[in-house]
């Protein structure tokens, strides 16, 4: 990792900080300022000078945007090809989102199942954050979940997939239900864990 992309990283984390505040209601800046923070600091350096500060700035508020409302229990996820028109950002590459409740084996098992279906991984990002929601599953605030002053909330698991490129709608649509699937067996496997171990000691 070269000095020259680190600071080049650095200035455009500044460019992105100005960006949101002319994007966001004065309500959601600090959060989603935070959030962008977060989200970026995933990104190895030399990938994240690739994009500009714009892009950047669009594609972490429209992951932000996607997760504004979630319920524990019920995974969100979607597929799409990003347009400048309908996402503010562009790739050459497919786009997976996930919005879910924090588990073991959560993104080992999803690359699993991109690549059991022949779909090449080209970047992976991972935030986890601790999350407050009223009761209608709207974000109230978001936190680090390594921030040493948890509140006690419920962690989630904020996943941004780049693959190869894939416009086929019946392979889109089988590597969708294939990751639903996958969703459902790790979370059984993690609620079945505590029963299965006190199983075991019996």
């Amino acid at each position: 990792m070269s000095t020259q992309a680190e600071n080049r990283k650095s200035a455009l984390l500044a460019e992105i900080e100005k960006l949101i505040a002319g994007k966001v209601p004065a309500a959601q800046l600090e959060q989603a300022q935070a959030f962008t923070a977060k989200y970026c600091n995933e990104v190895d350096a030399e990938d994240f000078v690739a994009r500009t500060g714009a892009e950047w700035t669009a594609l972490s508020l429209s992951h932000f945007a996607f997760g504004n409302e979630f319920h524990l229990g019920a995974p969100k996820m979607r597929i799409f090809n990003p347009k400048h028109a309908e996402n503010g950002w562009e790739s050459a590459s497919t786009v997976i989102e996930f919005v879910n409740d924090d588990m073991p084996f959560l993104v080992d098992s999803i690359a699993m199942e991109i690549n059991r279906q022949g779909v090449a991984i080209q970047l992976v990002l991972h935030p986890l954050f601790e999350a407050t929601r009223d009761t209608h599953g709207t974000l109230t605030k978001l936190d680090d979940a390594k921030d040493a002053t948890r509140g006690g909330n419920p962690i989630e698991s904020w996943i941004h997939v780049e693959v190869e490129r894939i416009t086929d709608p019946v392979r889109i649509k089988a590597l969708g239900d294939g990751l639903v699937t996958v969703l459902g067996d790790v979370r059984a496997a993690v609620e079945d864990f505590p029963a299965m171990k006190a199983k075991i000691a019996e």
